[in-house]
């Protein structure tokens, strides 16, 4: 059984995410932040036009929005766009990217990106600005465990747009420090949200399992209740969390299946992420 990840970031779900960011114990943050601004210094010479619209998808508190609008450069971006399902982390971010360009270029989308949709979105800030959009999804596993979002992305972009993609990567010899990260207590915490509506209030931290499938290519949490919850009535193992870690072959292969052509691929050895910039293919432009 499955508790849909998406409800850890609603109903207060911004703060819980604000605790893991600020947690110095969560490293892969750090490493993706670092990740993202080394691979933005290719992403300007790979823009087709030198004014863009700027849509990013899950930004979470916006502590990447930063990075992106240095590198780009604040004149050169016409609206920027926040997309996530959580109310509270588009207002983090929205702040932050008001702060930065000014209200009246900031716009906040609120959708579901694995749910079909996101060419309007698209089409709007295209409608209203510059024709050309770059599109980040940075350090979000999570959003890439249902790969079928890269078909709604695929289809939402046109001839001139541009994806920019980051992601921590797979390897066997690092799997024991990949899967602690997400065993530290704000972790466990903003995912253990997801259990209220069941009456799991409390849960422990030996509840928790933190495993890798090389098949899926997945990390993923579960839930194991104590025998003392059996009153409960609840699965006796639940999927609270999934996300996307590929070795980086992996990851540009993927791209590639969803018909993007991949412009720029990048592995960052010291931060352990890869990243990938790409355009709509050849057919499409």
């Amino acid at each position: 059984m499955e508790i849909p990840h998406k409800l850890a970031y609603l109903n207060g779900g911004g703060r819980a995410w604000r605790a893991v960011c600020e947690d110095p114990r969560y490293d892969l943050g750090r490493r993706e932040l670092a990740s993202l601004a080394h691979l933005m210094s290719q992403v300007v010479p790979r823009l087709p036009q030198r004014t863009v619209n700027v849509l990013h998808l899950g930004p979470g508190t916006g502590r990447e929005v930063a990075i992106v609008v240095d590198a780009v450069g604040p004149a050169n971006i016409r609206q920027y766009g926040v997309v996530d399902i959580s109310v509270d982390l588009l207002g983090l971010a929205g702040a932050v990217v008001a702060d930065r360009l000014g209200p009246e270029r900031m716009r906040r989308f609120e959708h579901d990106l694995n749910r079909r949709g996101l060419a309007r979105l698209t089409q709007t800030l295209r409608n209203e600005r510059a024709s050309c959009n770059l599109l980040v999804l940075a350090g979000n596993g999570g959003i890439l465990s249902d790969l079928s979002c890269l078909g709604w992305i695929e289809e939402a972009m046109e001839g001139e747009d541009r994806l920019l993609v980051i992601l921590e990567f797979y390897e066997p010899a690092r799997e024991r420090d990949i899967l602690d990260q997400f065993r530290i207590p704000t972790i466990l915490n903003l995912f253990g949200r997801c259990l209220a509506p069941l009456g799991v209030c409390d849960p422990q931290p030996t509840e928790f399992e933190v495993v890798y499938s090389p098949e899926t290519a997945l990390l993923e949490i579960y839930f194991i209740p104590a025998p003392s919850r059996r009153a409960l009535q609840i699965s006796d193992r639940l999927r609270l969390f999934a996300s996307f870690r590929p070795t980086p072959e992996r990851l540009r292969a993927t791209l590639e299946s969803f018909q993007f052509q991949v412009l720029c691929f990048e592995t960052f050895s010291e931060e352990r992420c890869c990243g990938a910039i790409c355009c709509v293919s050849e057919g499409r432009r």
